[in-house]
This record gives C-alpha cells, sequence and structure tokens, in this order.
C-alpha cells in the first residue's frame, strides 16, 4: 500500500510539476570594485571630473606640484593609456561627443593667471586638437560644466568674484566644426536665460523655496542646492539647508513638471553634496561630515566621506564608508559620475602615512540570479554577479533524470544568450529555469521489447501474407 501511495504521489508530483525558485542573498546595490591612487596631491581644490568613452575613462586631476593632468585609463583600472600635462594651467573638467574630448583650462602661472582657454581633443591620441581662449577672468574660477548641444558647445564657469560669495560666473557659446572653434557669445550667468538654463542643466533650485516647509517649519533654514540630474522622467536634486545650529542635507524627487514626489532628509551634520545614477533602479548621493556651511569648501583634513544609496522611492538600500573600502584613513569625495553601469568617484585620502593623495575609485552594481527548477535536479550558480560579467552554472540531473531544456530571461522575460553553460549578465535580475524529465530504465527497457514485437510480428504478418497470396496464385 506505501509503495502505490509513494507511486501515485510521483505521478502526480511530475504531472503537475514541482518548481523550486531559490532566491539570492540580500542584494548590495553597487559594490566596490577597484581604485586608482593617481599620485601625491598637496592641491585640495577639487579640480577632478571623470567621464566614460567606450575603451575607457577619461579624468582630470592635479599632481603633487599643483600642474593639471588629463589622463585616460582602461576600464579595469589597470593601465594609463595616454596623460596629458599642464604645469601652467588646471583642468576644470572634461566632456566628450562623438569625435573629440573637450576641457576647460584656468591658467594658475604668475604671469597670465585666470586667463580661461577651452580645447578639445583627439580621441585615439590625447593630443590637442584646437583651442580657443575665453577671457581674462578677475573671478577665481574653480570648476566649469561643459554641455555639447546640437551644434553647439556651452560653458558655464563657477567661482566668486574677489572678496565676494561664490556662484555661477560666466557662461560661454561656442561654435564647433571640424576645422576651428569659435566664442560666439560670453555673458555673465545671470544674464542667461532660464530656459536655456534649464533645457542644458534640468536645474531645479527655485522648487525648493516653496518645498521645504514638508521637512521643516523653520523659515530660517538657509537652502543650498549642489547636484542635480535627471533620469526615467524625473529630476533628482540634493543639496543642504543650514542655520547657525545645524545642517541637513536632502534630497528630492520632481516630476518634468516640478511637481515634488518626495523629499528625504539626512541625519543632522550630515552634508549631500553629489547625485548621480543611470539605473532605473536606485540613486547615488555623496555626503560628508565637516564643521563647515554647506557646499564644495570644505576641510579635507577632517572630513568623513560616504555614499549613499537610494531606491526611486526615497529609501535608504545601503551605505559605503569610502576610506575603510580603499584603506585609508581620510577620504574626501569631489566627484561622482554614472558612467555607464559603473559608480565612477574621485576623492582625496590620507593614508596611513599622512600622505595626501588623489584615487580614482569604481563601483558596480550586482544583480541577482535567480533558479527556478521543474522536476528532480540542481542549478549551481553564484547568487549575483555585475553587469557584463560572464557567468558560468552548472545543471546536474537527479538520479533517473535527464535535462529536458534550459531557459535564462530576465526580469522582462528577455531570453538571454548561452553559450557552454556560460551568459552574460545584464543590467537586470535573471532567471535560469531548468527541466528534468524522469528517466525509468524498465519502463525503456518494456516500450523496446514491445517495439521489438511489433515489428517481428509485422515481418511475420508480411511473409504470411505474401505466401498465402503466392499459394492462392498457382492454386488459380
Amino acid at each position: 500500500m506505501k509503495k502505490v501511495s509513494k507511486k501515485i504521489f510521483m505521478i502526480f508530483f511530475l504531472f503537475f510539476g514541482f518548481v523550486a525558485i531559490t532566491n539570492a542573498e540580500s542584494k548590495k546595490w553597487i559594490e566596490y570594485d577597484w581604485s586608482i591612487k593617481q599620485g601625491l596631491s598637496s592641491n585640495w581644490l577639487y579640480y577632478d571630473h571623470t567621464i566614460e568613452d567606450t575603451d575607457g575613462y577619461v579624468t582630470t586631476s592635479v599632481d603633487d606640484y599643483g600642474s593639471g593632468v588629463l589622463r585616460k585609463i582602461s576600464k579595469d583600472g589597470k593601465k594609463v593609456i595616454w596623460e596629458e600635462y599642464d604645469y601652467n594651467a588646471v583642468f576644470l573638467t572634461v566632456a566628450l561627443d562623438d569625435s573629440y574630448y573637450y576641457t576647460v583650462l584656468y591658467d594658475i602661472s604668475n604671469d597670465n593667471y585666470g586667463d580661461i582657454y577651452f580645447y578639445r581633443y583627439d580621441k585615439e591620441t590625447g593630443e590637442v586638437d584646437e583651442g580657443v581662449f575665453l577671457e581674462t577672468s578677475d573671478r577665481e574660477i574653480y570648476d566649469a560644466e561643459i554641455y555639447v548641444h546640437e551644434d553647439k558647445i556651452y560653458v558655464a564657469c563657477e567661482g566668486k568674484l574677489l572678496d565676494e560669495d561664490y556662484g555661477l560666473s560666466r557662461f560661454y557659446t561656442i561654435n564647433s566644426n571640424d576645422i576651428k572653434l569659435e566664442v560666439e557669445k560670453s555673458e555673465d550667468y545671470e544674464d542667461v536665460s532660464s530656459e536655456m538654463i534649464e533645457k542644458l542643466t534640468y536645474n531645479r533650485d527655485t522648487l525648493l523655496t516653496y518645498e521645504w516647509e514638508e521637512l521643516f517649519s523653520d523659515e530660517d533654514y538657509e537652502i543650498f542646492v549642489s547636484s542635480q540630474f535627471i533620469s526615467d522622467n524625473a529630476y533628482y536634486l540634493v543639496g543642504d539647508a543650514t542655520n547657525e545650529d545645524e545642517t541637513y542635507g536632502f534630497i528630492m524627487k520632481t516630476d518634468l513638471d516640478k511637481n515634488v514626489i518626495w523629499v528625504k532628509k539626512s541625519d543632522e551634520g550630515l552634508h549631500y553634496f553629489d547625485v548621480d545614477g543611470s539605473s532605473s533602479e536606485y540613486v547615488v548621493v555623496s555626503a560628508y561630515k565637516d564643521n563647515v556651511s554647506n557646499g564644495s569648501h570644505r576641510n579635507p583634513d577632517n572630513v568623513e566621506s560616504y555614499i549613499y544609496v537610494y531606491d526611486k522611492d526615497g529609501n535608504i538600500l545601503e551605505t559605503h564608508d569610502i576610506a575603510k573600502e580603499i584603506g585609508v584613513e581620510r577620504a574626501d569625495i569631489t566627484n561622482l559620475t554614472s558612467c555607464d553601469n559603473a559608480i565612477l568617484v574621485q576623492v582625496f585620502a590620507y593614508d596611513e602615512d599622512d600622505e595626501f593623495s588623489s584615487y580614482l575609485v569604481r563601483y558596480l552594481p550586482s544583480y541577482s540570479i535567480k533558479t527556478k527548477v521543474n522536476g528532480n535536479g540542481k542549478i549551481d550558480v553564484i547568487n549575483k554577479a555585475y553587469s557584463g560579467e560572464n557567468v558560468t552554472y552548472t545543471i546536474t540531473p537527479e538520479d533517473n533524470y535527464l535535462l529536458d531544456k534550459v531557459r535564462i530571461t530576465d526580469v522582462n522575460g528577455n531570453v538571454i544568450e548561452i553559450r557552454d553553460n556560460v551568459f552574460t549578465m545584464p543590467s537586470t535580475d535573471v532567471i535560469i529555469e531548468a527541466n528534468f524529465l524522469i528517466k525509468n530504465p524498465e519502463t525503456n527497457v518494456f516500450l523496446s521489447s514491445i517495439f521489438f514485437i511489433i515489428i517481428i510480428m509485422s515481418i511475420v504478418l508480411f511473409v504470411c501474407t505474401k505466401k498465402y497470396k503466392k499459394e492462392r496464385f498457382y492454386r488459380n
């Protein structure tokens, strides 16, 4: 009776299919991958930016002597493809289009202090292709942004009038073609139309004045916006709210019509400095603690820097202590950039010997690999992988079972190509599904015997029929 019950259960089990889903362990959305020590640096000004090209990352930094450095680094962080030094200037930023890299140079030499230039570079060699003088500035310029838009290039410089507050200063419009560069217009930033600024920078600073009451009823807080970006039809802004006694960082999400979706504030004393994220699932914010009011003007001698990862609903998913992960005493994040799937962070850091250096740090998002088993067998595979990583899996049927088919899809149901039990991880979670069929030797022997008997009987019947017809023919 027990054997019969077991057989009935097995038939029921196989008929309806047993599905086992193994969930990956709790996901870490981004993980430390590698860091590069870009060189000694005694200059704590934040002249460092990163962009991504198809074959590497282009970064700006400052060396130990205050000279500007523009270099291209391979994506695995192991090779400097080329580098350019300017001993009289610093590179304020870097940008690119299909044909060139672009930078803004700020002259720091005694003879030409304050001169601003715009250069473009050959992508293959890193050599200067063309340059144009912008102007001699009476401002202390410390940052710039380049916007390549349609057939023109726009440059927004940030600095301060001498002995006055920091802020946006000059805005340049540059005509560009394959032969030369030409400055079309130079104007004070405050004279640029708000429509142009919003088109290029997604600037939404004025929103915060009206929406801050969601967090604070005290109107004495001064609101400072430090960064913003657009993703998935929404704007994200970060900055600080400060008064005489306390500071809070904030992150705000709005729709494209400037309607606030949510606002989240940090713990007291934490500044939110930069925000970025190309993923549809998370947003990365750089944060720091220091006894300063707000913004980029902080003291790297005692700063503590962190990365906060938010989901698109405003929930904190995880935090990262930069200094601990790259193995230094103190680290100060100066630039945060989403490059395709990677998060690139530039920091100035003090090591255990109190040596001050510049680092480029890469984080990669990881995605879950789930397994779904129909029948009796197992799938061995890692729980998570980086986007672009080659993942190897092993499928093992149990005794008396064989693999029928295997299928790998992403969360949207798109089929992922398999080659020799290896697939390339997409920028999303995946499911590996395997179907196993029962392999019963006794049943196979029985079926083979029946098949053999049928063949023999068919042959006998054919011979007998033919013999009967022959005998009948002779009788007639």
